[in-house]
């Protein structure tokens, strides 16, 4: 039940996070909105404003830069104006589940129980189901990442294959600890798939956290793109030093046990 009480924090910091940053994004983008005519097979666009007293229309010829940029920051305002009712609505209630939410814990009901009461047989076929193992949650079926699979050549210590010496040096260590976690489970934001290297439930607070190891930080491309990744993540309440690990290694300065031990002790065996 805590499980899902984690889950529920999560997706409201993430609607939060997207809601943020979508009025800011509204307040940038020009007023208007779109109208179409068509004629003989063809699509004839037009920006329309209104003001106090009247409505000035304009035609957009898309052969022209300016036009054409026009029209997809007025098709992305229109979006966003859709979206924000939806996630404030979405907020607002789950703002209230979590506010009402009482996680089911027989054990804490017994212990409140009268002394009469206390020696009570919990009868399986009667009691609902507790709340399930951490390692029952990591060998649940997930959407995994399936791409690249000849790049999977380093074994851990139970046999999962991963991509790099550090992420085995990782997942044994997450494995060591009995801190359960899926590898590269796929995620959606904002219409993009990421697979984030580890994602992890935490063994106290049952929030997940996601573990990203950038282990080719001396290519410049390749910080680049995982730049983006991180901003992409931040827009989806995903956040470094907050739910959000990140590691670093290039070919002069490997991942080291010692600071995979010192992230696990600080982000993941507190709380």
């Amino acid at each position: 039940m805590l499980r899902i009480y984690g889950e529920m924090d999560t997706s409201l910091r993430q609607m939060r996070s997207l809601l943020s940053t979508y009025e800011k994004e509204l307040q940038r983008l020009p007023r208007g909105s779109l109208s179409v005519r068509r004629q003989n097979s063809k699509s004839y666009y037009y920006c329309n404003i209104w003001s106090e007293k009247e409505r000035q229309k304009f035609y957009l010829n898309l052969s022209q830069k300016r036009d054409r940029q026009l029209l997809k920051k007025l098709q992305r305002r229109r979006f966003i104006e859709k979206s924000l009712p939806v996630l404030k609505r979405d907020v607002a209630v789950l703002e209230q589940a979590i506010k009402k939410f009482i996680p089911y814990e027989p054990d804490r009901i017994c212990s409140e129980l009268s002394p009469v009461y206390q020696g009570i047989e919990k009868d399986p076929l009667l009691w609902l189901p507790t709340e399930p193992g951490l390692k029952g949650w990591a060998k649940e079926p997930y959407d995994r990442y399936m791409g690249h699979p000849q790049g999977l050549i380093h074994e851990t210590s139970t046999g999962l294959n991963v991509r790099s010496k550090a992420e085995s040096m990782i997942a044994d260590a997450l494995t060591l600890l009995g801190i359960p976690f899926r590898y590269e489970q796929m995620l959606l934001i904002n219409g993009k798939s990421y697979a984030p290297d580890f994602t992890i439930l935490h063994p106290k607070t049952r929030r997940l956290f996601y573990w990203e190891h950038m282990g080719k930080m001396d290519q410049p491309d390749y910080v680049l793109d995982n730049g983006q990744k991180i901003m992409d993540y931040r827009q989806a309440g995903i956040r470094a030093g907050d739910n959000l690990i990140l590691t670093f290694e290039d070919k002069r300065h490997p991942l080291t046990m010692r600071e995979i031990q010192d992230t696990i002790a600080l982000h993941l065996l507190d709380g």
